[in-house]
């Protein structure tokens, strides 16, 4: 992929350790008529991510991860 048309990002691979956390490069979304795209340029993680990551939170939210 171009580096143009490509984004840095931390996808979860569903629950459990760090070891389901897949980083690399990915497409940018396309936005359509209704959309925007917004250009993050650092972000955190909080305790809650970390929880619904290890599923800690699975069916306590009415949330499920892919």
């Amino acid at each position: 992929m171009s580096e143009l048309n490509t984004m840095k990002a931390v996808r979860i691979n569903g629950t459990g350790d760090y070891s389901v956390l897949e980083y690399g490069d990915y497409p940018i979304p396309v936005v359509g008529d209704n959309d925007i795209l917004v250009k993050v340029m650092a972000t955190s993680v909080s305790g809650w991510d970390i929880k619904y990551r290890r599923g800690d939170l699975f069916g306590k939210n009415g949330h499920a991860l892919p």
